[in-house]
């Protein structure tokens, strides 16, 4: 079950989404995206769980400053340029040209199909990194029967019961550490369907530094309002 509770004046965000569940623990989070986010057991008494947030104000404005913090050493791509492993490229114009290049300075494209070729090289060279650390982190595990590379508001991924995983094509634009995490996130989900300690423990055993690659692909979330690249003039 979703609610959403107002918060008071004096805070930093207008509101808290609040979800409810069977699950044993509290959780609270911040995303650039989605807000602050409290996760709740069906058991707890809603004014403990008020309180409870509450008392995190002076955290949320941590989460704030140290999200915008981030976000300074991600820019928003400035006209003719991409970010791509989470490197900022210059796009060269070059007429004729028929796929994206993507080079150690530059990538090439037409700019009469920027934008078709842009999201098209990025979902191949995404593809192609995905399905190395898929053939790193689960050798001998469970595979996903499908990967699926799609646009999303607030996701990085998912994944589906019957095995299907779904890739935000913006994660494109990150680093191989931000795409490692979000593809054995989705793997372990393939073994434990939730979010339990067998889940993280799972999860530990396929990607031992989980706990801070979170929190590093956390720090990314405003790529997914600005997005990653800027055509020229718009581009066509």
């Amino acid at each position: 079950m979703r609610t959403t509770w107002a918060l008071p004046e004096d805070w930093p965000v207008e509101a808290v989404d609040v979800v409810v569940s069977d699950r044993r623990s509290m959780t609270l989070r911040y995303h650039a995206v989605q807000g602050l986010e409290l996760r709740m057991p069906r058991t707890m008494p809603t004014p403990e769980a008020r309180a409870f947030v509450l008392s995190k104000k002076h955290w949320v404005v941590r989460q704030i400053q140290r999200t915008t913090s981030h976000a300074s050493r991600f820019p928003a791509p400035v006209p003719g340029e991409v970010w791509w492993r989470g490197m900022p490229l210059v796009m060269v114009d070059a007429p004729g040209i028929q796929r994206v290049e993507w080079k150690e300075s530059a990538c090439v494209l037409d700019f009469n199909r920027a934008e078709a070729q842009l999201r098209a090289g990025l979902r191949r060279d995404l593809v192609e990194r995905i399905e190395a650390i898929v053939e790193e982190a689960a050798p001998n595990g469970p595979r996903p029967v499908g990967v699926q590379i799609r646009r999303m508001k607030s996701r990085w991924g998912s994944c589906s019961r019957d095995g299907r995983m779904r890739v935000n094509e913006a994660l494109g634009h990150l680093d191989d550490r931000c795409v490692r995490y979000v593809v054995c996130h989705e793997l372990a989900h393939l073994v434990h369907f939730n979010h339990s300690a067998a889940f993280y423990a799972h999860l530990g055993q396929i990607l031992p530094s989980h706990r801070e690659d979170e929190r590093h692909v956390h720090a990314h979330q405003h790529v997914l309002v600005h997005g990653g690249y800027a055509l020229p003039n718009g581009g066509k």
